[in-house]
């Protein structure tokens, strides 16, 4: 599965956080319309320790900040389980 889902090249972004904080959410309130975002640029990759019993490793390569996510084409979903 591993070698499918993960294959060469394979890589992800994690938002580690915002800019500003978001402030606590209250019951009824919308959140900040737009922020700056923190993220992590990671690869990831199929490793074998000694027992070789392969494990995915994630490695943080890069770290930078999305500024005004608004004015970006990037575009959230809402998660679904599945």
């Amino acid at each position: 599965m591993g070698a499918s889902v993960f294959g060469k090249n394979s890589a992800r972004v994690v938002i580690s956080g915002f800019r500003p904080a978001l402030p606590a959410s209250i019951p009824g309130s919308n959140p900040p319309v737009c922020t700056d975002l923190l993220v992590i640029g990671q690869v990831i990759v199929l490793a074998r320790p000694e027992d070789n019993r392969p494990f995915l490793q994630r490695q943080s390569l890069k770290r930078g900040i999305i500024h005004d996510v608004c004015e970006t084409k990037i575009r959230f979903t809402q998660a679904k389980k599945t």
